[in-house]
């Protein structure tokens, strides 16, 4: 007889929570609602960035500079986290301080060399230096730019919406032996 209770109560708990899950009646028709719900997770991406900066300094370019040699390349950052598309940006380098502290240094393995770098989401204000190791706010609509609704930018005019610099001032090239220096430059960007 215990045996036959418990069948006959697990019987109906089965069956009630069956029927509640439907708000219908039964007959010849029945309806029932059901909510549906998306969860969106905080998503950012670079896209379109290309994998080497080439800087040739030579005569020419340090005699019309204005004492210093930059070159810089234009790219892609999704970032759906907000309406204004935040996000975190940090940059780190694989060679470590330099002379004087100096945070960003190439190498040609036995001579360094010191140069700097701008990390720019507004193509107005393009000055915007960045130390190793420390997070930036940044957004995707700076400048009045719209956010992106693509990877790849491209609802944004020419695709682009974050600027990459590297800067090297006269008197730190003229300082080394003639040669090729190099490093890696790691940028990661984070939802805040």
């Amino acid at each position: 007889m215990k045996k036959m209770t418990t069948l006959a109560a697990a019987s109906v708990l089965m069956a009630g929570s069956a029927f509640a899950q439907v708000s219908g009646t039964l007959g010849t028709s029945s309806e029932a609602d059901v909510s549906v719900e998306a969860t969106i997770a905080k998503m950012v991406r670079i896209g379109g960035l290309d994998g080497l900066m080439e800087v040739a300094i030579d005569a020419a370019r340090l005699n019309s500079n204005f004492g210093q040699s930059r070159e810089s390349q234009r790219f892609c950052v999704y970032s759906n986290v907000n309406s204004t598309g935040d996000y975190l940006v940090e940059i780190s380098s694989s060679n470590p301080r330099g002379p004087n502290g100096n945070p960003y240094v190439l190498t040609n393995g036995t001579e360094n060399l010191n140069y700097y770098v701008h990390f720019n989401d507004d193509f107005a204000n393009p000055f915007n230096f960045i130390n190793p190791g420390i997070q930036y706010s940044r957004s995707t609509t700076a400048g009045g730019l719209p956010r992106p609704t693509d990877l790849d930018c491209g609802n944004v005019s020419g695709g682009e919406n974050a600027e990459l610099v590297v800067g090297f001032r006269n008197s730190q090239v003229l300082a080394v032996p003639a040669g090729t220096y190099s490093g890696m430059l790691t940028i990661t960007v984070s939802a805040p």
